[in-house]
């Protein structure tokens, strides 16, 4: 989720070519193809931020979601989250010998495949065994249901896929769109 910066960078750059719009707010250029491939749209929701419980995209904010959204997994999940916070993406991948394509075939299989940790399977998994997780267990709970992917820096602000610092960056717990005020531009691609 973009701030007002953002919204201004898109009403600049304009609302008929949003694809380098998407880059610059920290979509993977893969991604968006995979959407188009499979006739999604794209579109830009403006609502307040008022009364939507909404905060900076940090660490410190991705915690507080995380918390807010599923408390029983936070409370185990305290200890990896030093870990998640200074560990860079790929080298938390690569220290648990994760390859860096698994996440997002895995996201793009969906919640069929098995290994898509989303809030279940991670009660099931780790909460009902008494089986603490790794952090990088709980990187993936977030990868997977709060949409904190590849990119995310956790400084407040997006990154693009060539480490460029983007605009600011804010997150909210998920919730279906009727629950939100908002209004809807469609991008075109």
């Amino acid at each position: 989720m973009m701030g007002s910066d953002g919204l201004v960078e898109f009403c600049k750059t304009g609302f008929d070519n949003a694809y380098e719009m998407l880059l610059k707010i920290g979509f993977e250029e893969k991604y968006i193809r995979e959407k188009l491939d499979r006739n999604f749209r794209f579109e830009l929701l403006v609502f307040p931020i008022e009364g939507n419980n909404i905060v900076p995209a940090t660490w410190q904010g991705a915690f507080q979601i995380l918390q807010d959204a599923f408390p029983d997994v936070h409370q185990v999940s305290v200890h990896t989250m030093e870990e998640i916070s200074t560990t860079p993406y790929l080298d938390l991948l690569q220290k648990h010998s994760m390859e860096p394509t698994v996440p997002f075939e895995v996201r793009s299989n969906g919640k069929s495949d098995e290994r898509y940790l989303n809030y279940d399977r991670f009660v099931e998994k780790f909460i009902k065994t008494n089986t603490p997780p790794t952090a990088l267990d709980v990187r993936m709970l977030m990868y997977y249901e709060m949409g904190i992917r590849d990119l995310y820096a956790g400084d407040g602000y997006t990154k693009t896929e060539k480490g460029e610092r983007g605009i600011s960056e804010y997150l909210m717990r998920n919730r279906p769109r009727d629950q939100v005020e908002h209004a809807v531009i469609r991008l075109k691609i």
